[in-house]
């Protein structure tokens, strides 16, 4: 660049993972790679034996998942909390500690490089994809070799530490544990190189409630710290030295549209149908921020951080003491509450059958819960003792085959006569090809069904969202989900269909799914005016 010119502004696009507008200076992150030379591996303090070392730095970890799984942090989302379980149940992991035992006596009791060296082979036993990246469980027992070397050093700094609220986060990859860190250190804007909306650690980062982008490329290349930035993640943009008439429009963080106070829409309806927007939370502070957007009721309320933070399955008297404080902030309007969905990649510590499931095999939802009868009756109990008080529907998670909602029926009405209590609404969770195809005999068990966009879209294309290898095939808009979505719209009346999910969230999709016939979308809470408002637009067309 020339003496006295300015730098040209250049745009980059990307892929939506949380919308919104935010400016910052560019801060770039690059993962520690498992792979390095031990010599760039930090100095561990203390002369401690080498498992006692590793073991000392697992229950720091542990530690710190565990404190933000119980106190906050990210448990508004339950499915953020399974993902810290997740981690939690592989640091337990016997096979784990029995390999770092066996590579200590081989290296002369040396913690880092026990540590490396067993993530590597592990790493190994996944195939690397053309592009070079690998695969989910690999990225996973990668961040937990980070995580642990990290945990030697006994270090309270990260290289997230010179973060603030004036910078945007540009990061090659970012993992679960990346994002936990982040929780104390928010940026204005994440950018990310790699990834996909789904995976693991962007899904855990929508919690931030920030603009994210992943999928920019060579943002890492094409950045240097502290050069200006403009995320506009509602036009899937980053702007590179932005032009100084753009920066007075761009929200500080904290300041987002969503943020503000906005009239309330008022009631929508197709062909006298109700179209209601509602809201997914888990916790009592987003069933906050869903009566304050105007959400319309709770469409999903996920049963799994009431499990997941448990060191045993909960009874039906805890249910009934914890379920309240997520209810009563929308007391009056419905709620929608799915039965709990283990199993797969939201295995249960104390629950051993749901440890050595795969996100895209079938142990988990009601086949789990059909497995422990106890578990499924507990549930039901306490939600039929809450539907005296609340609005209450109960959903029925990973249904397949109609048999699946007859089983939980025919529970459900013989635990109904035994309290005296009329069952509330049963439904089904569409969210495989198979319950979209057999919809019809779904229904004859079903007072209504809600699709489950993600479950769906990657069953249906074969792509794991938590997949590198579903980079380009995971679509929720291919026309394989949506004809799937168009089958289940016209099964019925459109009024008892409702959708959850990433596509519910996509403003440019509601004039298509509005089309195919459904009538309620199911949306974060910082989503549901966006959505209101398109919907609105379309009403008024």
């Amino acid at each position: 660049m020339e003496p006295g010119h300015s730098p040209k502004e250049l745009v980059l696009s990307g892929t939506v993972v949380a919308g919104g507008m935010a400016k910052g200076n560019a801060r770039l992150f690059f993962n520690t790679n498992i792979h390095a030379p031990l010599a760039a591996v930090r100095g561990v303090r203390g002369k401690k034996a080498g498992w006692l070392q590793i073991e000392a730095a697992m229950q720091r970890q542990l530690e710190s998942l565990d404190c933000r799984i119980r106190q906050g942090g990210f448990c508004e989302d339950s499915a953020a909390t399974a993902m810290l379980e997740t981690y939690r149940v592989f640091l337990l992991d016997p096979v784990l500690h029995a390999s770092l035992q066996e590579e200590l006596r081989r290296n002369g009791d040396k913690a880092p490089e026990a540590i490396q060296t067993t993530c590597r082979k592990l790493i190994g036993n996944f195939e690397q994809i053309a592009s070079g990246q690998i695969q989910p469980k690999a990225l996973l027992i990668a961040d937990l070799g980070k995580m642990l070397l990290d945990a030697l050093d006994e270090s309270p700094e990260t290289v997230l530490s010179p973060l603030s609220e004036n910078h945007v986060l540009v990061a090659d990859h970012l993992f679960v544990s990346d994002v936990v860190a982040l929780h104390r250190i928010r940026p204005a804007a994440i950018v990310v190189q790699h990834g996909h909306p789904a995976s693991h650690g962007l899904i855990l980062a929508r919690e931030l409630e920030i603009p994210i982008l992943c999928q920019v490329r060579d943002i890492t290349r094409l950045v240097r710290p502290d050069v200006p930035l403009v995320v506009d993640a509602d036009q899937s943009c980053v702007i590179l030295h932005p032009a100084c008439t753009l920066l007075p429009s761009v929200p500080l963080p904290g300041h987002s549209p969503a943020a503000t106070g906005s009239p309330p829409f008022q009631s929508l309806e197709i062909d006298g149908i109700p179209v209601r927007v509602m809201a997914d939370t888990g916790s009592p502070a987003a069933s906050v921020r869903a009566r304050d957007a105007g959400a319309d009721g709770i469409g999903l309320l996920r049963m799994e951080s009431l499990y997941m933070q448990a060191e045993s399955a909960p009874d039906r008297d805890e249910i009934l003491r914890r379920l309240p404080e997520i209810l009563e902030p929308m007391a009056g309007r419905p709620a929608y509450v799915r039965l709990l969905d283990a199993g797969g990649d939201k295995p249960l510590s104390y629950l051993k059958d749901s440890l050595g499931g795969s996100t895209m095999t079938g142990y988990r939802g009601i086949r789990l819960l059909a497995a422990h009868p106890e578990l499924l009756k507990s549930q039901l109990q306490a939600l039929l003792k809450l539907s005296r008080r609340y609005d209450l529907h109960i959903l029925v998670p990973m249904v397949t085959v109609a048999e699946e909602m007859r089983t939980v029926r025919t529970t459900l009405e013989a635990e109904a006569r035994r309290e005296g209590i009329p069952p509330p609404p049963l439904g089904a969770m569409v969210e495989t090809p198979s319950a979209a195809l057999l919809i019809d005999r779904i229904w004859k068990w079903s007072d209504f069904v809600r699709i489950g966009s993600n479950d769906l879209t990657q069953y249906t294309l074969a792509a794991s969202r938590a997949s590198p290898l579903a980079e380009g095939y995971f679509q929720p808009t291919h026309p394989s989900v949506l004809k799937l979505v168009g089958m289940v719209c016209r099964s019925e009346e459109a009024g008892l269909i409702g959708l959850c999910g990433s596509l519910a969230g996509r403003e440019d999709m509601v004039p298509q799914l509005l089309g195919l016939g459904l009538r309620e979308f199911t949306v974060p809470p910082r989503s549901v005016r966006a959505i209101k408002r398109a919907v609105a637009e379309y009403c008024a067309e």
